[in-house]
Formats: structure tokens, C-alpha cells, sequence
């Protein structure tokens, strides 16, 4: 297990930190029964690395091919950590090219996709994902702040301080 590994608080499965549901029994439900921790250079020295079959460099994110020799990568699931080394037939990057994913996994996304189309309002739903960005300026030359919130299904909002939850409010 990696630092931010979770455990089901339904069914007691282990996942990895970014996994928004319980892979064996979909549960979201309530917080994790235990969340693993580790120091942050140990977290850092388990990162997933995509290796050249070629050359054995390793690449900590996605590349087309191997940025020394151009040799292929052996791809993993940016969510499952699944091992790949065809890519045309075993998944395929994501729109922006950031991570590779299997197609199981796109499978899962898009059935999770489905469900939050029908729980969050037409304005407010984004193709490929509910992850938002969000910055504030700061006045008078202070540090700006910035982070992130994801829409989850069941009105569970997801942010790096904790979850929470949202709803709509007025017509949307």
C-alpha cells in the first residue's frame, strides 16, 4: 500500500487514493475506515513510471514514446495501475494527453460520467470530468490562493482540505 490508500468503510476493499468509489461494491458512503499514511519522500519514491521496452528509462507520465531512444513505453492505468504494452487494442490517452488509461477504466468513467449528468445541472456539467480549478487573487501583492473541487455523485464534493457535500440552490 502507498500513502492516501483507502479502505471501504462498506466492504473493507483497498483502493488507491484517488478512486472516488469502492471498486467491488460502489459504495461511496461516508468517510474510509482507514486511510494509509506514509513521509512525503516515500510517497514520492512509489510513483507510478511508465518504462521504455527498449532503452528501460522510466517516465513518470504519459509520452507518445520514450523521450531518448523513441522506443514504446509499457503503459499503466493512471487508475487501476494496470501493466499495458498495446496500446491501440488496451486504452488510450486522455483528451489532453496528461495520463493513459485502460478501457475498463474509460468504461467505468463513462458509466460515472452518466450519473453525474443526471444529478448535476445542464450548466454546470463538463465533458470528460467534474474537476474544477478555482484561483483567487490576492490584493495588495499578497500570495494568491488556489485549489480544486470535484462534483461527486449523491451531491458529495471532494476538495484537498476534505469532502463535503453540494446542492442546487434556486433554478440552476
Amino acid at each position: 500500500p502507498t500513502s492516501g490508500d483507502w479502505f471501504c468503510g462498506g466492504c473493507g476493499q483497498k483502493h488507491e487514493e484517488r478512486s472516488p468509489w469502492c471498486r467491488r461494491c460502489g459504495s461511496e458512503g461516508g468517510p474510509p475506515q482507514r486511510r494509509i499514511a506514509c513521509s512525503a519522500s516515500s510517497a514520492k519514491s512509489g510513483a507510478k513510471q511508465h518504462m521504455c521496452k527498449k532503452c528501460w528509462k522510466k517516465h513518470p507520465k504519459y509520452a507518445r514514446q520514450c523521450e531518448d531512444c523513441g522506443g514504446a513505453l509499457e503503459l499503466i492505468c493512471d487508475f487501476c495501475f494496470g501493466r499495458f504494452a498495446d496500446v491501440p487494442s488496451a486504452g488510450r490517452p486522455d483528451p489532453l494527453e496528461t495520463e493513459w488509461y485502460c478501457n475498463p477504466c474509460w468504461g467505468r468513467f463513462a458509466s460515472y460520467n452518466q450519473t453525474l449528468r443526471r444529478e448535476i445541472p445542464e450548466a454546470w456539467f463538463q465533458e470528460g470530468g467534474q474537476l474544477w480549478k478555482w484561483a483567487e487573487e490576492a490584493q495588495g501583492g499578497g500570495a494568491s490562493r488556489r485549489g480544486t473541487l470535484e462534483l461527486s455523485k449523491g451531491g458529495r464534493l471532494i476538495t484537498p482540505w476534505g469532502d463535503g457535500t453540494w446542492q442546487l440552490a434556486g433554478g440552476g
